[in-house]
């Protein structure tokens, strides 16, 4: 099975809206196709996101998909685990980064591509690849 950590914003993406990438990744994986990945750091930082920027229903929502969706959530990084990473990435991604790889996953599934779809990360000799919701399901699932 294919396993995919998810980003922090494939969250807010998924609670925004019910019809998009992010949405159908979660669902894919009620259906055990896919195996979700994520880590408490990525979760708060959904949540503070989605509290600060969108409805009381994405709110809702959000809540109800990590209800439903079969979810594991990795430990933290250690901060020596981190710092391995600041060469790549800013101080504020690494955390995810380091969860990300640290979980085995095959994908790193995010929206932002600007910090980890750069060129110095394509680069970086990574054990998983970094893709977009959409990639994910063009490339892998369908």
């Amino acid at each position: 099975m294919i396993r995919a950590f998810l980003d922090a914003n494939v969250f807010v993406a998924a609670a925004a809206s019910p019809q998009r990438g992010s949405s159908f990744l979660l669902e894919t994986a009620k259906k055990r196709l896919l195996e979700i990945v994520t880590s408490h750091l990525a979760l708060l930082e959904a949540e503070r996101n989605i509290r600060n920027k969108l409805s009381p229903q994405a709110l809702k929502r959000f809540h109800r998909l990590l209800q439903e969706s079969p979810l594991l959530i990795v430990p933290a990084s250690s901060p020596e685990e981190i710092r391995r990473y600041h060469s790549l990435i800013n101080e504020k991604d690494a955390p995810i980064l380091a969860a990300a790889v640290s979980s085995k996953s095959d994908f790193l599934v995010t929206l932002d591509r600007k910090d980890f779809m750069s060129e110095k990360m394509r680069r970086a000799s990574l054990l998983l690849k970094i893709v977009t919701p959409g990639d994910l399901f063009r490339s892998v699932l369908f």
